[in-house]
């Protein structure tokens, strides 16, 4: 293949549009990642708020329910890896 200066100029426009398709997909992939380890982290918190606060009163009932609502999403992902 005979290597012009078009070729190598649209050699170098293939390359830069497939690096930011790798750049995005990478930062998709990490943004994903910090969201479920917050969570898990936000989960473990209430779950240590439950076991530090009395058993009757309304930060017990609140903190149960959001126990709730974060093992409804977080449920998964431990059945998937494992105990996190």
């Amino acid at each position: 293949m005979n290597w012009t200066h078009e070729n190598k100029a649209q050699l170098a426009i293939d390359v830069g549009l497939l690096s930011q398709k790798i750049t995005s997909r990478t930062q998709f992939a990490y943004r994903y990642a910090l969201f479920f380890l917050l969570l898990v982290g936000f989960h473990r918190l209430v779950l240590a708020g439950l076991s530090i606060v009395s058993e009757s009163g309304p930060l017990h009932d609140l903190l149960y329910e959001c126990a709730r609502v974060s093992y409804f999403l977080v449920g998964p992902l431990f059945e998937l890896f494992g105990r996190l």
